[in-house]
């Protein structure tokens, strides 16, 4: 067990080195310096003063082109946290998401007989005992799997998502180097505060342990299925959940062609049915289902020569709670009624005030972009670009949106967008007039009060219940001295560490003048044994010393402080 855990530390000390040394390689030294890491860079680097950019999050595209290197190069977690950064326009400026945003996790793909193995021990049982044929040729292959197309034994088209093999251990590995990095980030960045890296990481953790255990997107996937089964307009493919585990996904092949073919290809006629009818999907996904596709790419959107649109993939997906659907159309109804102050209360309820924000500066920028847009024609209105001024505002405010929220905006621009592409006449306020009235009427409907009453009366009747005891609590630990107040140091580990150096240089000059003394009353005593009529031990200890003095005053000069 030890031996293990020794392992694990030199794999873990080894691919921060990695790291470290691929941010120096494209430019990003000046983080590796501030976050005090520089020591883990091979010698020469070492050597290199990083500069310092007035800001690191600076709205640079050179910038966010090598930070998007970096990550391609440094593997699928961080290529996984790139893109996962790519869906939060409320905290990166426009250039880190379009650059993000292109990251690929296409890898090769690994041999098919260890893809076979897989799903052989997983289902436990040979491939040709459930499969009637099996392309050992992946369709497509990626950091965490790659997917195989095959027939079951009753003839139906399937495609077989395996895990990549070994793939669970090096994502834990990355993440909690990540762990360290937002911790880092947090006490040595202090402008970067805002971001609140250390919750992106706990968020990207959290997601990529779902999108690993493949019954996690079994189970979104067989939801949108039995949602949309009957319909003659949209579909999802079917779980085959006898030959599903947590490595192993069975989806029912789907046909189609991307629509992005018909944004090309296709009439005009077809185009605006096909405008109107992925727009609508989508808003019932998020008005009714309360479920929704979060990665609405032409990639994952099939169209069969009827017009019906199968989705695909659903690896990505987001949910909306009862309690965010009704701070949701409480919104809608403060812009109707250009209420900046109940706005600010659904954003205060949704909690993305952080303590760098301006309040009073958020409702003054509110109450503009609600000029802009409430005279404005509905047919005029973008999507996109009201959402890009709102979340341009919560970015100059240090406004942090709830997750669900910010993949929710970033698929209904998309998808505002690729209809816009099928039909630029295209209005998507028009059709999300309906949704939202029905959104309105189902918060004040007698139903929705009932439930809130019986909420509220729920919660009210608990907290006088248990308040007696809970101040009897309280007094009794405060009589009894088992009350305590915990203090937390901020920005002191930087000051230790630099009296940690200096005590250390301290010490490596008094070694250094010591070896001077010893050698010189080595001499003065004539101690043998000689070289040239010269004590042997005397020379060396005074070529030893100016070597240790020389390695002192060059890692004073390197470090800048004189």
């Amino acid at each position: 067990m030890q031996l293990f855990g020794l392992r694990k530390k030199y794999r873990g000390l080894q691919r921060l080195r990695q790291v470290v040394k691929v941010l120096v390689k494209y430019g990003l030294g000046h983080f590796v310096e501030r976050l005090n890491l520089k020591s883990y860079l091979p010698m020469p680097s070492k050597w290199k003063p990083a500069g310092l950019p007035p800001e690191p999050l600076a709205d640079s595209r050179p910038l966010a082109k090598r930070a998007s290197q970096a990550m391609q190069e440094l593997g699928p977690t961080f290529v996984k946290l790139g893109q996962f950064l790519s869906t939060r326009p409320d905290i990166l400026p426009p250039v880190y998401l379009e650059e993000f945003s292109k990251l690929q996790d296409e890898v090769a793909p690994f041999p098919s007989d260890e893809a076979r193995e897989i799903i052989e021990s997983e289902l436990g049982s040979k491939v040709s005992a459930v499969f009637s044929s099996f392309e050992d040729k992946p369709v497509a292959s990626g950091s965490i799997a790659q997917v195989h197309r095959a027939t079951v034994l009753d003839g139906e088209a399937v495609v077989i998502k395996v895990r990549r093999p070994g793939i669970s251990r090096t994502i834990a590995e990355d993440l909690g180097l990540l762990e360290m990095f937002a911790e880092r980030l947090e006490e040595y960045i202090p402008e970067i505060r805002v971001i609140r890296p250390r919750m992106i990481v706990e968020e990207l953790g959290r997601h990529l342990r779902r999108e690993l255990d493949f019954l996690h997107e079994a189970s979104t996937t067989q939801s949108f299925h039995d949602t949309f089964a009957e319909s003659d307009k949209y579909y999802g493919p079917r779980v085959f959940w006898d030959l599903t585990t947590g490595s192993v996904l069975t989806l029912e092949r789907l046909a189609g062609r991307r629509i992005s073919h018909f944004v090309a290809h296709g009439s005009p006629e077809t185009k605006k049915q096909l405008a109107a009818d992925l727009f609508d999907l989508y808003m019932k996904q998020f008005f009714e289902m309360g479920q929704f596709h979060a990665d609405p790419h032409p990639g994952n959107i099939l169209v069969e020569d009827n017009l019906k649109i199968n989705i695909i993939d659903f690896g990505l997906s987001g949910r909306i709670t009862d309690d965010l659907q009704a701070d949701l159309s409480t919104a809608l109804l403060a812009i109707r009624m250009k209420d900046v102050d109940l706005f600010s209360a659904v954003l205060e309820d949704l909690e993305v005030f952080t303590d760098e924000t301006d309040r009073s500066q958020v409702k003054t920028d509110l109450l503009e972009l609600m000029d802009t847009y409430i005279g404005m024609p509905l047919g005029r209105i973008d999507i996109g670009d009201a959402f890009g001024k709102f979340t341009e505002i919560a970015q100059r405010n240090a406004l942090f949106l709830p997750r669900s929220v910010a993949l929710q905006g970033k698929a209904l621009v998309t998808v505002a967008g690729l209809a816009r592409e099928l039909d630029p006449d295209f209005d998507a306020i028009a059709a999300l007039a309906p949704y939202l009235r029905m959104l309105i009427m189902r918060k004040f409907s007698l139903r929705s009060m009932r439930k809130s009453a019986l909420s509220v009366g729920f919660h009210g009747a608990s907290l006088l219940r248990n308040a007696p005891a809970d101040l009897r609590r309280l007094i009794r630990n405060l009589l009894g001295g088992n009350m305590s107040i915990n203090f937390r140091h901020v920005g002191l580990d930087r000051l230790i560490n630099d009296l940690d150096k200096s005590s250390n240089r301290l010490a490596f000059s008094i070694i250094v003048a010591s070896l001077v003394i010893a050698s010189s009353l080595i001499l003065h005593a004539d101690v043998r044994p000689h070289v040239y009529g010269v004590p042997l031990l005397g020379i060396g200890g005074y070529i030893l010393a100016a070597l240790l003095g020389l390695w002192l005053v060059w890692a004073i000069l390197r470090s800048g402080r004189l």
